[in-house]
C-alpha cells in the first residue's frame, strides 16, 4: 500500500521538479537554512523558489526536515510520503483492519501527493510517541493535541517542540518576526465553523466526552487551508470498515465537487467555495455520526498508554 502511494505521489503529476508538491518548499527551505539564508525571504511568488504562497510553516518544521534535505528532491518526496502513509497505516491498523479503508480516501491520497503533515498529525492522535509533530503545524496540530491529550503525548510534544524551537532560534534568531509577517499576508485560510453550515458543527460540544467529537471540533474551529489533505483527521470519526468506507467515499465526492466548482473563481471566492464543499460533504456528515453516539468516553484502541 505504501509503495502505491509513493508512486502516486511522485508520478501522478507532470511536474517532477521543484514545486511539484507542498513538501518541496520544506525541502528547499531546509537547504536554504543550512546554507545560512532566511527561508522566508527566498520562498514565494517571483522569488528564488517560485511558489504561489509565502512559506507558512514555522521554522521548527523546517529544522525537522533537515535530516532528509540532503537527498535529491524526488527521493526526499518519496521517503516522506512512504514514512507518512506507512505510519498512518500502522496507527489505523491498531484500531482494527477495517479502519484501513481510510487509506483509500481522497484526503489521504491528496495528503500523500502534496507531502502534507496532516498524515503524521492524524497518526500522532493514536501514537503518543509521535506527538512531537503537533507543534510543527500550528494551530491545527496544537488543537489536535488539546483534543486528545495524554500525559505522554503532552510530554513528547513539549520536549520535541522545545528542542526544535531552540534549534530554530540558534539557526535564525529573528525567524518569528519573519514568520508572523508572512502569516499576515494570507487570506485563504478558513475555519469550517464560520462557513456554510459551520455553526452546526458546534453541536459536537454535546458529545464533548468523546475523542471523535473533540477531534471534529479541533478541525472545525481552527483556520486552515480548505483542501482535502486537511480533513484527514476527520477520518478518525469512523469506528469500523463501513464507516471508514463512507468517509472515503465522501472525500471523493468532495474532490469531484471541488474539481468542477472551484476552478476559475477568484482566490478568495475559491477558498470559500472549497470550504463550503468540505462542510457539506465531510464535516456535517461526521457531525451527524457523532450525534448518534452517547456522550461517553469510548475505549480508544490504538492509543499508546499514557
Amino acid at each position: 500500500m505504501t509503495a502505491v502511494y509513493v508512486l502516486y505521489f511522485d508520478f501522478s503529476t507532470h511536474q517532477l521538479g521543484p514545486g511539484g508538491s507542498d513538501f518541496d518548499q520544506l525541502w528547499f527551505a531546509a537547504r536554504a537554512l543550512w546554507n545560512g539564508s532566511n527561508p522566508y525571504d527566498v520562498i514565494g511568488p517571483g522569488r528564488q523558489f517560485n511558489w504561489a504562497w509565502p512559506l507558512l510553516y514555522p521554522l521548527p518544521a523546517i529544522v525537522a526536515v533537515l535530516p532528509i534535505a540532503w537527498l535529491p528532491l524526488l527521493a526526499a518526496r518519496a521517503l516522506f510520503a512512504a514514512a507518512s502513509v506507512g505510519t498512518l497505516a500502522f496507527a489505523l491498523s491498531r484500531r482494527g483492519a477495517g479502519m484501513l479503508a481510510i487509506l483509500g480516501s481522497a484526503a489521504v491520497i491528496d495528503a500523500a501527493r502534496a507531502g502534507q503533515l496532516s498524515l503524521l498529525l492524524t497518526a500522532a492522535v493514536m501514537l503518543s510517541w509521535l506527538a512531537f509533530v503537533f507543534p510543527l503545524k500550528p494551530p491545527l496540530g496544537i488543537a489536535l493535541l488539546a483534543a486528545s491529550p495524554t500525559r505522554r503525548s503532552l510530554v513528547v510534544a513539549l520536549v520535541g517542540g522545545t528542542v526544535l524551537t531552540i534549534a530554530a532560534f540558534i539557526a535564525q534568531p529573528a525567524w518569528v518576526i519573519s514568520w508572523i509577517a508572512v502569516l499576515r499576508t494570507t487570506s485563504h485560510m478558513r475555519a469550517p465553523a464560520l462557513e456554510l453550515g459551520g455553526p452546526l458543527l458546534l453541536l459536537a460540544l454535546l458529545r464533548w466526552r468523546r475523542l471523535d467529537a473533540r477531534i471534529l471540533l479541533a478541525c472545525a474551529l481552527v483556520p486552515h487551508t480548505p483542501a482535502l489533505y486537511d480533513v484527514v483527521p476527520v477520518g478518525l470519526v469512523a469506528r469500523n470498515f463501513r464507516e471508514s468506507l463512507v468517509y472515503a467515499l465522501l472525500t471523493h465526492a468532495a474532490l469531484f465537487s471541488q474539481h468542477f466548482l472551484v476552478p476559475g473563481l477568484p482566490p478568495s471566492a475559491a477558498a470559500t467555495m472549497a470550504a463550503r464543499i468540505l462542510n457539506i460533504t465531510v464535516y456535517l456528515p461526521a457531525l451527524l455520526a457523532i450525534l448518534t453516539r452517547p456522550n461517553c468516553a469510548d475505549p480508544e484502541p490504538g492509543r499508546s498508554p499514557s
